[in-house]
């Protein structure tokens, strides 16, 4: 029987409702938005009982022999910074996109995990204390931080935009490349976050085509492959056009989110 993504979302759908060491366990990714194509990896998170994790980890080894052996694997040094116990791992005879992304969660904060408008609706496989409820968001709060946010950005992406011009006068085309992307375009992205997608604010260069509306989306793609070191400074002045339009809008506008789900 062939084996891909299905095979291994299916071991965790059977096993996991019927283990006591598991409080909840959900889907999230692609699965999640929406968006699971034939290239999609599985996105698992597990919470376990307190102190639990290495018992459940065990029998998750023992599950994912019915899948196919191991190939590589890689776990992430912790203490993470999302406090989970996150690894990767690719499978022998399974496409290496559809490797396994699991976390593994002793304590749960819902606004860190759980979210549509950050996270989509999460594809539940078990949550007996309904756990993975639509949390509650300061949204008084979020928005005095994304302010603050777009003022640091007001002063910090002028100060250091000479950056990559400069090293492209200087001949430079591999450090030019490096200044553009730190200091032109990801503050440019995370500036239209803030106007169009603020929930998602801290999302970088991910998901920009769902993200953004399609006119802020193509502008945007016409500036993220400078033809080349001679187009470079261009490229940053066109870049600076769209910032400062953008900061514009925000100054007039606020931070605006979404309505929320229904």
């Amino acid at each position: 029987m062939p084996r891909d993504r299905e095979t291994l979302r299916r071991v965790f759908l059977e096993e996991l409702p019927a283990c006591s060491l598991v409080r909840a366990a959900w889907f999230g990714g692609s699965d999640a938005t929406d968006r699971t194509d034939r290239w999609s990896d599985v996105d698992l998170y597990v919470l376990v009982q307190p102190g639990r994790t290495e018992d459940y980890c065990e029998r998750q080894e023992c599950w994912l022999e019915r899948v196919a052996p191991v190939l590589r694997r890689y776990r992430l040094p912790e203490p993470t910074a999302h406090g989970a116990r996150q690894e990767f791992i690719q499978f022998e005879g399974l496409p290496e996109e559809h490797m396994l992304d699991v976390c593994v969660l002793e304590s749960f904060d819902p606004g860190a995990w759980i979210g549509v408008a950050r996270h989509g609706t999460p594809q539940v496989i078990h949550d007996p204390e309904s756990l993975l409820l639509e949390p509650a968001v300061d949204r008084d709060a979020l928005t005095e931080r994304l302010q603050a946010r777009r003022a640091t950005l007001g002063t910090t992406f002028p100060l250091f935009l000479h950056l990559a011009p400069k090293a492209a006068r200087r001949g430079l085309p591999i450090e030019a490349q490096a200044c553009y992307h730190s200091f032109v375009l990801r503050p440019l992205v995370e500036l239209l976050r803030l106007r169009y997608c603020p929930q998602r604010h801290d999302y970088g260069l991910r998901y920009l085509e769902q993200d953004l509306p399609a006119e802020a989306y193509a502008e945007l793609l016409a500036l993220a492959w400078p033809t080349g070191i001679e187009a470079l400074p261009r490229d940053c002045e066109l870049a600076s056009e769209l910032f400062w339009r953008t900061m514009a809008q925000l100054e007039r506008d606020g931070i605006r989110f979404p309505a929320p789900p229904a």
